[in-house]
């Protein structure tokens, strides 16, 4: 995890590309998924993000747990703070 514009989505490429049980996990690829798929935690997030908030951690948490529970090999992890 760093801040935006470090080479993080540089460096994951790379490396998903080098090791092929690796998966590339971007939070922000994941929002838009669910905000499309209409899931609850799309609905939820959209409805913040629509007001102009900022996601609190539980829905992201929830979000990227969603996510690792789909795979349990390899995973690198794209995300940002600020």
């Amino acid at each position: 995890m760093s801040r935006t514009y470090v080479g993080k989505g540089t460096l994951t490429t790379r490396l998903v590309s080098k090791y092929s049980s690796v998966e590339n996990i971007a939070t922000g690829n994941l929002l838009r998924a669910h905000v499309q798929s209409r899931t609850e935690i799309g609905r939820a997030a959209e409805a913040v993000m629509a007001a102009g908030g900022i996601l609190d951690d539980e829905l992201m948490l929830q979000l990227v747990s969603a996510k690792l529970e789909e795979r349990k090999v390899g995973q690198v992890r794209d995300l940002r703070f600020e």
